[in-house]
C-alpha cells in the first residue's frame, strides 16, 4: 500500500454515545490520528491523508469551531517534535484563508519545518467539501472551454 486516506468522522457521535462533551470526541479523534500516524510510519506507508475539517464544519456552533481550532493549534505544537524525530513531512491542503491568522502561521511553520523530511508525508485536508469540489471543477472546465456555452 502506498497511500492511506482517512475521513475524520464520527467524533461527535462517539462523544454522544459515551455521554461526553463534543470536544472530548474531537480530542479522542486527534489521539487516534497520532496513533494511526505512528503505525502508518512503522508500516512504511509513504503517504497518509487525513480529511480533518470540512467546509460543512463552518456550520457548527462558534464554540465547537473554536474548539476545533484550539485542537489544531495544540496538535501542531505538540506533534512537531514527533514529526521531526520520525522524519515525517506535513502538508496542509485546502483553502486556509478563512482560518485565524495564528493558525495559518502554524500551518506554514509546520510545513516549512518538515519540508525536507522524507520517511512519510502526512497531508491534512482542511476546508474541503463536495459542493466546493464540483464548483472548482466546473470553473476549471469553463476556463479551458470558454466558447462551449457561449451564445
Amino acid at each position: 500500500m502506498q497511500h492511506l486516506a482517512i475521513i475524520m468522522d464520527g467524533n461527535r457521535r462517539w462523544a454522544h454515545e459515551n455521554a461526553l462533551a463534543i470536544v472530548s470526541g474531537h480530542n479522542k479523534g486527534a489521539q487516534a490520528l497520532s496513533e494511526i500516524g505512528r503505525e502508518v510510519a512503522r508500516l512504511k506507508i509513504p503517504f497518509l491523508t487525513v480529511f480533518a475539517f470540512s467546509a460543512e464544519n463552518w456550520r457548527r456552533s462558534k464554540a465547537e469551531v473554536n474548539a476545533l481550532f484550539g485542537l489544531m493549534r495544540r496538535y501542531l505544537k505538540q506533534e512537531m517534535t514527533n514529526l521531526m524525530s520520525e522524519n515525517i513531512k506535513l502538508r496542509i491542503i485546502g483553502d486556509v484563508t478563512p482560518f485565524p491568522e495564528d493558525l495559518q502561521s502554524l500551518f506554514t511553520n509546520a510545513e516549512t519545518q518538515t519540508e525536507h523530511n522524507s520517511s512519510m508525508t502526512l497531508t491534512i485536508a482542511v476546508n474541503y467539501g463536495g459542493l466546493q469540489d464540483i464548483v472548482k471543477a466546473a470553473s476549471k472546465f469553463d476556463e479551458k472551454n470558454p466558447d462551449l456555452f457561449s451564445d
